[in-house]
């Protein structure tokens, strides 16, 4: 690092890789005088070797967030290092930077002691998953674009403006509301001695932050980069599937607001709903279409209208079964397209980590469609008046020309329709987790409910080999200047 003066600067983004978030709290909490706070105050670090290694800052910084039943899963503060301009540079430049979730797979605020390891350079687009950034510096000669570990404190408490705390007010408003009495001179008296004790706590904790004297005293062991505390008795793998399916809908949530019906990003949404709309019922009725002809059942008409696609045969010469297979061919097929689909995105993940993300909002349409199959196709058949060949009726039509009832085609209809409703919701729900936006979903949960010992974070004092025989080719060069 050069010799200069530094800030840390604190914000709230939707998501790795995405924009920051501006909460309407946020504008609040200015307009009512709220004492905000994102960024510390210049620290200046004189850049000597082996002597300057560390920047303690020691300042407090609040900031607003979402409350919990409004949190998105990807939402993460990014600590942004920056150099402030001087004589060396006439602006303000990132010189690190680095990602920290706010809260857990659970949907609770982390509190308590972190770190987080600070990459060189601005803040990367790029980097939209934890885990990419943890490959980043394991790669090799990967901590050369690792700076350092930024250590920091989370503490969760009522906003304080002018007038007083938010707990007081509220307190004030309850009494008014209540027409209860004020509080004793006594009980306003303890609480002020318990404020006055926590002020001095903190104080002093400050002080000792800040004494250079006493560095060595700082448990830095204590501050851990997992959300999970050490030694955690809590059995997280009972609740995996709740906790993924409440990320999983949050998450879609999340993108169906953000999406705004004037930008091309809606407008390209809703074209590739339309094709995987209409690429779902072709599949369908073409997937019949062939078992039709493996049968060698004569088809009378095979017609694509604007609304789907009609196709006829006589019914009267299969049997009650066979029109049953007929009718999970069709969804079936449009079932295995959809794995298909998925396959590809699975391997290209296993290939090169990553697909477009474009491929990823056609997959989640697709999943939409495949579920709503055997919906839409009745839809279709009943706004055609095809009561004779359509997918809901054939069954009932085919048990009462062959038994004289068609209770049995009813239930068989019924329970295929739960059936593929079953293994639809499987495929999609696998692949929400494992696959949506480049497993977006598995990063968050492991990044929330892994141990320490699981992840890779470099140690404060961790070289590269590539800087470590920079360094000894300048010391055999230049003995002096390595003491």
């Amino acid at each position: 690092m050069r010799s200069g003066r530094y800030s840390v600067h604190v914000t709230l983004y939707e998501r790795l890789g995405g924009r920051p978030v501006s909460h309407a709290s946020s504008e609040e909490a200015e307009d009512e005088g709220w004492e905000l706070q994102a960024k510390t105050g210049p620290k200046q670090h004189a850049a000597r070797p082996r002597e300057d290694t560390e920047i303690f800052f020691n300042q407090p910084l609040q900031l607003v967030l979402p409350p919990e039943d409004e949190l998105q899963p990807a939402m993460c503060l990014v600590f942004e290092l920056v150099m402030l301009k001087g004589r060396l540079n006439a602006r303000d430049t990132v010189k690190a930077w680095g990602a920290f979730p706010i809260c857990d797979a659970t949907f609770r605020y982390m509190e308590g002691q972190f770190k987080v390891p600070l990459l060189l350079g601005d803040v990367d687009k790029g980097q939209d998953k934890y885990g990419k950034i943890e490959r980043t510096m394991a790669a090799k000669n990967g901590l050369d674009r690792w700076l350092c570990n930024l250590y920091f404190d989370v503490e969760l408490s009522a906003r304080e403006n002018r007038t007083g705390s938010e707990y007081d007010q509220r307190l004030d408003y309850a009494q008014e509301v209540l027409r209860l009495p004020p509080l004793s001179e006594s009980a306003l008296a303890l609480e002020d001695g318990d404020a006055a004790t926590r002020k001095k706590k903190r104080g002093a904790a400050a002080l000792h932050a800040a004494d250079r004297a006493a560095r060595a005293e700082v448990a830095l062991e204590e501050y851990r980069f997992s959300m999970q505390p050490r030694k955690s008795a809590r059995s997280l793998r009972s609740r995996r599937t709740l906790d993924a399916l409440e990320v999983v809908r949050r998450n879609l949530t999340a993108e169906i607001y953000a999406t705004q019906w004037r930008t091309t990003s809606f407008v390209g949404q809703v074209m590739l709903t339309l094709s995987a709309f209409v690429l779902r019922h072709y599949v369908h009725y073409f997937g019949q279409l062939l078992y039709l002809y493996a049968l060698g059942v004569p088809v009378t008409k095979f017609a694509i209208r604007e609304s789907g696609v009609l196709l006829l045969y006589d019914t009267q010469q299969l049997a009650p079964y066979t029109e049953m297979a007929v009718v999970a061919i069709g969804m079936l097929s449009v079932w295995i397209v959809q794995l298909l689909f998925i396959s590809a995105a699975a391997i290209s993940m296993k290939c090169v980590h990553s697909f477009a993300d474009s491929y990823s909002m056609f997959l989640l349409s697709c999943c939409v469609v495949t579920l709503l199959d055997p919906y839409i196709v009745l839809l279709n058949d009943v706004y055609h008046a095809n009561w004779s060949n359509g997918d809901a009726f054939k069954l009932y039509n085919s048990f009462v020309f062959t038994e004289g009832n068609g209770v049995v085609g009813i239930g068989i209809t019924v329970f295929l329709f739960i059936i593929h409703g079953l293994l639809s919701f499987c495929a999609s729900y696998l692949y929400l987790v494992n696959l949506h936006r480049n497993g977006q979903v598995q990063d968050l949960l492991h990044r929330s409910e892994a141990q320490e010992d699981e992840f890779f974070v470099p140690h404060d004092d961790e070289i590269s080999w590539a800087e470590l025989v920079r360094r000894a080719r300048t010391c055999v060069s230049s003995p002096s200047c390595c003491g």
